[in-house]
C-alpha cells in the first residue's frame, strides 16, 4: 500500500479557485432552493466553472 501510494493520483481535481467554485455552486444550490430544477442548476454551474478550472489546472 505504500508503494502504490508514491504513484497513485487523486481522483478529483484539485480545486485551486475556491472562491469561485463555492460562488458558482452556491449559485445554483440558491436557485434549486427556490425551486428551479437541481439537473438544470447542476448543469449550468458545471458549465460555468469547467473553463476556470481547466485555466487553474494549467497555472
Amino acid at each position: 500500500m505504500v508503494d502504490s501510494a508514491k504513484i497513485s493520483k487523486l481522483g478529483l481535481p484539485v480545486i485551486i479557485p475556491v472562491a469561485e467554485f463555492r460562488d458558482i455552486v452556491g449559485a445554483a444550490l440558491t436557485a434549486t432552493l427556490s425551486g428551479a430544477d437541481p439537473a438544470t442548476e447542476l448543469k449550468k454551474a458545471h458549465e460555468q466553472f469547467r473553463p476556470i478550472l481547466e485555466r487553474s489546472e494549467k497555472a
